[in-house]
């Protein structure tokens, strides 16, 4: 099966960009927020306002500098909670780029 490249938008600005984005065959839409500096930060209200619009199957993506007790207060959820979810976010992370790290016999036992 031919796997066909997915595209991810950066750096969406407003509700509009992101429709002209998605009409054009975006997979996914990064938005940016508190940053310290770049060409691209956005408000936490446009961000929402934004990702509200963002039909499935198309995927957003935040970026930012909070940290994870900054990331809890604005989310309104338990630190722990944040923490998990990154922590489970790296290991998918590290497991999609490194398939045979945790399982290092995996690929011997289906050559064999």
């Amino acid at each position: 099966m031919r796997m066909m490249p997915r595209v991810k938008i950066c750096c969406i600005g407003s509700v509009a960009e992101a429709e002209v984005a998605i009409r054009h065959g975006a997979d996914a839409l990064g938005l940016v927020s508190a940053m310290p500096s770049g060409p691209g930060p956005i408000s936490d209200e446009l961000v929402a306002a934004i990702a509200a619009t963002v039909p499935p199957p198309i995927a957003t993506f935040l970026l930012t500098s909070l940290t994870d007790e900054e990331t809890a207060e604005a989310l309104d959820i338990p630190l722990r909670t944040v923490q998990r979810r990154f922590a489970d976010a790296r290991r998918w992370l590290f497991e999609r780029l490194n398939p045979t790290a945790l399982c290092p016999t995996k690929t011997n036992a289906t050559n064999s």
